[in-house]
């Protein structure tokens, strides 16, 4: 124990004392900015890059049933006619109240952001 002790004095009697600049936390600080600006960038860009992966899976999604499932010619720039199916009254009743409910929700989400941003 008794040399533990003896090499920990003799270790913080040979450490430098020295003070930090005058400005070392204006440039801790400015480092600290510059890094968060950059992490801001980069979850911008991969928002963006994974936004128009999404669009560009959605199109070919959209081409690829046009031409495929459908039989859809560009010489003819037709459009085979849809048909569907006769749905009854209560079915299309329900998928309004859902409709409706899901926009009450949105908006009660989008009220509560705005609440809580504005505390």
């Amino acid at each position: 124990m008794k040399d533990t002790d003896s090499a920990l004095k003799q270790a913080l009697g040979r450490r430098q004392t020295g003070s930090l600049p005058s400005n070392f936390s204006f440039r801790m600080m400015e480092q600290i900015r510059h890094e968060a600006i950059r992490q801001q960038k980069r979850k911008e860009r991969i928002g963006f890059i994974s936004l128009l992966t999404v669009v560009v899976l959605l199109v070919g999604g959209v081409a690829g049933y046009l031409f495929y499932k459908m039989q859809f010619r560009i010489t003819e720039l037709t459009i085979p006619s849809l048909e569907y199916p006769q749905t009854s009254s209560p079915m299309v009743a329900f998928y309004c109240y859902i409709a409706v409910l899901g926009f009450i929700l949105l908006g009660l989400d989008y009220w509560l952001r705005r609440k809580k941003h504005s505390l």
